[in-house]
C-alpha cells in the first residue's frame, strides 16, 4: 500500500468516525489492513526511527499517525 492509499484509508475512516481521536482512527486503519500490512508499516516506522524492536502493531499505528501529521503540517509534502 502506498502512502497516498494509506492517507485515503485514514480520511475515509475519519469521515465515518469523526468523534474518534487521531490515534484511535490510525488504530482502526491498521486493524483493517491486516497482519501483512502491519508488518510492512512497522518495519518502515522502525527503519525511520533507527530501532530494531517494538510492538509491530504499535509501530504500524505510529507510522500512520506520523504520515498523516506530516501531511497536515506541510500540505506540499507527499
Amino acid at each position: 500500500m502506498t502512502d497516498d492509499e494509506l492517507v485515503v484509508e485514514y480520511v475515509l475512516a475519519w469521515r465515518a468516525h469523526s468523534g474518534l481521536d487521531r490515534e484511535e482512527i490510525a488504530r482502526m486503519v491498521v486493524r483493517r489492513l491486516g497482519p501483512s500490512a502491519v508488518l510492512d508499516l512497522a518495519s518502515a516506522n522502525l527503519a525511520v526511527k533507527g530501532r530494531l524492536r517494538a510492538s509491530a502493531y504499535d509501530a504500524a499505528v505510529e507510522y500512520v499517525l506520523r504520515l498523516v501529521l506530516t501531511l497536515r503540517e506541510d500540505p506540499d509534502a507527499g
